[in-house]
C-alpha cells in the first residue's frame, strides 16, 4: 500500500515545485510590443557603431549584386576593423567587400566615419555617418 503513495507524492510535490517556479512574465511576455523590441535587437550589434546600420544600408541601396566594394574606416575605433569588415560584408551581402589597402580593385568606396577623396572616384552620396564614392568611368 505505501508503495503506491510514491508516485502520487511525486507527483504532488513536482506539481508544487512547477506552481512555485511559475512566474507571471511567462503570460506577459505575450503582450509586448514587438516592433520597439525588433529594433533594439537589430541595433545591438551595432551599439558601438553609431550610424553604422544605416549608413551601410545606404550604401547597400547604392550598390548591386556582384559589384565591389572597399571598406574604409578611421583607425581610431572602439571595434577592431575585423569586425566592422565582417558587420558590413553582413550588410552588404551579394556584393564583394574588399579591404582599404585594396581600394584600387573596387568599384566603389564606403568611407564609414571619415571623409575621403580618392583619385578616380567621385563623391555621389555624404551622411553624418560618412561618404560613399563611386568610381570614374
Amino acid at each position: 500500500m505505501v508503495r503506491g503513495w510514491r508516485p502520487v507524492i511525486a507527483g504532488a510535490v513536482f506539481l508544487f515545485l512547477a506552481a512555485g517556479a511559475f512566474q507571471p512574465f511567462y503570460w506577459r511576455v505575450f503582450g509586448i510590443p514587438r516592433a520597439p523590441l525588433r529594433a533594439r535587437g537589430i541595433e545591438l550589434p551595432y551599439r558601438q557603431l553609431p550610424g553604422f546600420h544605416r549608413f551601410f544600408l545606404g550604401v547597400r541601396d547604392r550598390t548591386h549584386d556582384g559589384e565591389r566594394v572597399a571598406l574604409v574606416v578611421p583607425r581610431p575605433l572602439t571595434a577592431s576593423y575585423e569586425f566592422i569588415f565582417m558587420r558590413a560584408a553582413y550588410l552588404l551581402d551579394g556584393r564583394t567587400l574588399v579591404p582599404m589597402n585594396q581600394a584600387q580593385k573596387a568599384d566603389a568606396i564606403a568611407a564609414y566615419g571619415v571623409n575621403v577623396s580618392a583619385p578616380h572616384f567621385v563623391k555621389v552620396w555624404a551622411t553624418r555617418d560618412g561618404v560613399f564614392l563611386w568610381r570614374m568611368r
